[in-house]
């Protein structure tokens, strides 16, 4: 078995990040910057080749360009990873895993995202 991560687009947008900083703020609570990212984790059954990889690549770049991705687990900073409950499969997951398998990529098991 094999996972791999991929980081993905921005999560919220400016204003749902606004939103959450102010209802922060009301309960009381000191934050001045919230970032927000995708991770997508694909479990495979062996490895891909080179050819898989793009593939893989392409299915998960969508949202905001390359160059306004943030690579989020590089920072000093609070981490959070939010991902579904263990046992659990999103229909995300569940759409996400048949498009790679459609495309060819026998090997992937699923692919789940978190936030």
């Amino acid at each position: 078995m094999v996972m791999l991560v991929f980081p993905g687009p921005i999560a919220l947008s400016s204003f749902r990040v606004s939103k959450l900083l102010s209802e922060l703020s009301a309960d009381g609570m000191n934050v001045n910057r919230i970032d927000t990212q995708y991770m997508h984790f694909v479990d495979l059954n062996d490895t891909l080749d080179q050819q898989g990889i793009g593939v893989l690549t392409g299915l998960l770049r969508y949202g905001a360009e390359e160059s306004q991705r943030r690579d989020l687990m590089q920072c000093d900073h609070l981490l959070r990873l939010v991902v579904p409950r263990g046992g659990t499969i999103s229909p995300w997951s569940s759409k996400a895993t048949d498009i790679a398998r459609i495309c060819g990529l026998d090997k992937v098991l699923r692919i789940e995202r978190g936030i």
